[in-house]
């Protein structure tokens, strides 16, 4: 599974911190393209949709298009409201949480493609049928 972009955020802050530190560059951009607070509320958002998309095939069966989006919209709708807070979903973050949320779902053996085609929204959209960001 790629990594959560939260993370990912977390450690290019982390890296440019240090190099800022050593004296190798002037600025930590990173802190201000995504405060603490804002990755927070996202990697909460996140963690929370990982647990229920693992709990949708806990019991080892396939889950039904109408739990694996009820997740995903929950997932998502998490996601607008962390950004109406906190602004700071651009378009580079709009598309690694888009490409996360499928993601996501495909390593727990969803078929997001089959998914999209049977209820009829563009594949690698998902996200799109709920996100303001």
């Amino acid at each position: 599974m790629m990594t959560r972009p939260s993370l990912a955020w977390r450690e290019t802050k982390k890296d440019m911190a240090a190099q800022v530190a050593a004296g190798t560059r002037e600025e930590n951009w990173a802190e201000h393209l995504w405060p603490e607070a804002a990755v927070e509320a996202i990697d909460a958002v996140l963690v929370a949709y990982e647990t229920e998309a693992a709990a949708l095939v806990a019991d080892g069966a396939a889950p039904g298009d109408d739990a694996v989006l009820a997740v995903a919209e929950r997932a998502v709708t998490g996601l607008n409201a962390a950004d109406e807070e906190h602004g700071i979903i651009e378009t580079t973050e709009r598309e690694e949480l888009c490409e996360y949320i499928e993601a996501v779902l495909e390593a727990h053996g969803v078929d997001v493609t089959g998914l999209a085609a049977r209820r009829g929204f563009d594949p690698g959209d998902l996200a799109g049928l709920w996100r303001d960001w």
